[in-house]
């Protein structure tokens, strides 16, 4: 049976490449279908419910509120669910990321490359806020299943450096970000999960006499326009609105560049469907990036834990009301007084309830209803205990430890059980710091055309200024995030990694046993490596061009030959004889220094001299035996017995063929 090929109708055109007075009205029908697609499907009432009861104290205001007819019962709200989510939180960012910038090949130039990404991304983390972002993209995630970081190139942003042709200023541009919740990124509802989309519309509100100005031609559109064009959708709350606002929704659409659409599209529109801004897609991929702690099967949205707590903590909240009403009631002592007694009621402490009664009818009998039934208290402990197992939160981690809890090795251990727990959660909050990491410098790359300067942390956490353009980025090609031991985001965890360290001869002095300690971080260690392997992979470089570079007695000298080997170790090194003989002669003169090296020098850098060469003794049976070891062994043989270089994650060979890295 033969293919017949047909041309798609008019009617058959794809959204996205519709003109743009067609494509406002399909882009503001899909905004709507949406909304209505959670209310019904119950996602907005899910998300509604995690949302009051996170924030519940805004809800009542700090006070116990009162019930019944006459105000008789109190209700007391204690919020496990809220101090459980925030204990999360906190694991989860606790501790700041180290990026790992990749370049596209590892010659010195590209290594210094990533070694200015790192420092850029950390400066944005410090500098521009990005941490806070972060963290309120995760707060998101964590109390309503879905939390998402987006990215934009604000051309009015940054430091002007020039005038335009109207005497407006010109500026460098920098990254805008914007954190929010699922109720924000409209997508496709009937997507199986939310990485298969192709577009998606993100709502931010902005104010309109701002955005009237960046877009004076929609000006009477963006002013006099509706701030909201269907019911609730908006927000979480039902129950107050502001109908006159400077605020107003505008919504961002991104598609991304596929066979139907090849250059992507970027449109910016306000509701009603009124498109102020349309290009092409001005970016690699969308810049939008999501936190979802779980999934719903077949399904676009997240999931959370906080779902499972939800009827958990109303369940503590109605017993906690409960003995607090009964307390508040029955409480109180009751006087018995007869009737006509003369006994004075000022004589009386204060506080008390005074019980009259007829003598000649016999005194009132006493009911005992001031103890509240000890299975309410065993029941109330059992629903803490019930929503702590399912979080993985234990008391440790909410501060409360056991008390057969003593050591910090036990506590360090039962608090990485519940960093454990959560390992699927921090596994998409590093992928959510990687993915952002790499479009910040996809994003440097393309738009920093003009010199600027940042603030880089060096060597001790000092501060240095640094001007970069884009192009000082363009070997650059991915960002990975390492977020070290969990026993590391404890303070029970960074004492014992501190002490483990200081054991083992890598913690060389208390600035670096204190930055260890404060923030759980290798970097004071790994740093000196790193300077030292951007040393030789340039060293590297000289040796190839025919150059022997200086050998110093400070190098570290099993690291330099132990790498320079590295460079001999190919075909093509083989059958270059100048690269041989300069790379041999290199590496002697490594060990020349190892030798004849300054004792006392090598004792205060912690460098480990070689013996001298032993003498060749004449063996019997008129053989001989060479006795001298070969200097590189000896080097090899020298280096302590530790898994991998941290660095570069290389298993090195001792002579014996142990596994060994150099210090």
């Amino acid at each position: 049976m033969a293919l017949t090929k047909t041309k798609l109708s008019e009617s058959a055109e794809y959204f996205a490449n519709l003109t743009i007075n067609e494509l406002g009205g399909e882009l503001q029908k899909r905004v709507d279908d949406f909304y209505q697609y959670v209310r019904v499907n119950g996602m907005l009432d899910l998300w509604r419910k995690s949302y009051r009861q996170y924030f519940r104290a805004g809800q009542h205001l700090g006070d116990t509120v009162r019930g019944g007819e006459v105000g008789e019962f109190s209700f007391l709200y204690v919020n496990h669910f809220r101090s459980i989510l925030q204990a999360i939180l906190s694991i989860t960012v606790s501790q700041r990321p180290t990026f790992d910038a990749r370049a596209v090949n590892n010659d010195y130039s590209s290594q210094a490359q990533t070694k200015l990404a790192q420092g850029l991304l950390d400066y944005y983390m410090r500098e521009k806020r990005l941490e806070r972002y972060v963290a309120e993209a995760v707060e998101f995630a964590i109390w309503s299943g879905e939390g998402y970081l987006a990215l934009n190139w604000d051309i009015v942003l940054g430091k002007e450096y020039g005038v335009g042709q109207n005497n407006e200023p010109i500026r460098e541009g920098d990254i805008k970000f914007m954190s929010c919740s699922g109720i924000d990124v409209i997508r496709h509802p009937y997507l199986r999960k939310f990485e298969d989309r192709h577009w998606l519309i993100l709502r931010e509100f902005t104010n309109k006499y701002e955005l009237a100005k960046k877009y004076p031609e929609y000006a009477t559109d963006i002013i006099n326009g509706e701030m909201f064009s269907g019911n609730l959708k908006n927000d979480f709350l039902d129950f107050y609105r502001i109908t006159d606002s400077d605020m107003i929704p505008m919504y961002r659409f991104y598609h991304e560049k596929t066979q139907s659409v090849p250059n992507g599209r970027y449109t910016e529109f306000i509701e009603g469907g009124t498109v102020i801004f349309d290009s092409d897609l001005p970016y690699p991929e969308i810049p939008v990036y999501a936190l979802h702690p779980g999934s719903i099967y077949a399904s676009p949205f997240g999931y959370t834990v906080s779902f499972d707590m939800l009827p958990l903590q109303k369940a503590v909240d109605g017993l906690a009301s409960t003995i607090q009403s009964n307390q508040e009631a029955f409480g109180v002592q009751n006087v018995l007084v007869p009737k006509g007694s003369d006994l004075d009621v000022e004589e009386l402490s204060g506080g008390l309830n005074i019980v009259s009664y007829d003598p000649k009818m016999g005194k009132p009998e006493p009911m005992n209803l001031t103890a509240t039934p000890v299975e309410i208290f065993n029941r109330y402990k059992e629903l803490v205990n019930e929503m702590e197992s399912i979080s993985g939160i234990n008391s440790v981690v909410r501060g409360n430890p056991e008390a057969s809890l003593k050591s910090g090795a036990a506590l360090a251990l039962v608090a990485s059980q519940a960093i454990q727990f959560l390992q699927l959660t921090q596994q998409r909050y590093v992928q959510l710091l990687e993915d952002s990491g790499t479009a910040i410098i996809s994003m440097l790359k393309a738009y920093a055309t003009v010199p600027r300067v940042a603030t880089i942390v060096g060597k001790m956490n000092t501060p240095y200024m640094k001007e970069f353009k884009g192009e000082d980025l363009e070997n650059v090609n991915r960002v990975i995030v390492d977020m070290g031991n969990p026993l590391s985001k404890t303070t029970a965890g960074k004492i014992q990694i501190a002490d483990t360290l200081l054991q083992y001869g890598f913690v060389k002095n208390p600035d670096m046993y204190f930055s260890v300690l404060q923030n759980g971080r290798l970097d004071s260690i790994q740093d000196p490596i790193q300077r030292q392997l951007m040393l030789i992979a340039q060293e590297n470089e000289s040796l190839s061009d025919g150059i022997n570079p200086p050998v110093l007695i400070t190098d570290n000298h099993a690291m330099h030959i132990q790498e320079h080997k590295q460079l001999l170790d190919s075909p093509e090194a083989r059958n270059n004889p100048l690269l041989v003989s300069n790379a041999l002669a290199h590496m002697q003169e490594h060990i020349n220094q190892l030798q004849t090296g300054d004792p006392n020098l090598f004792s205060i850098l912690g460098i480990q001299p070689l013996p001298p060469p032993q003498p060749q003794v004449p063996q019997t049976g008129g053989m001989s035996m060479n006795t001298s070891v070969n200097p590189m062994e000896q080097v090899a043989g020298s280096l302590p017995n530790l898994p991998r270089n941290p660095m570069t994650g290389e298993t090195y060979q001792t002579a014996s063929g142990a596994s060994a890295v150099p210090i």
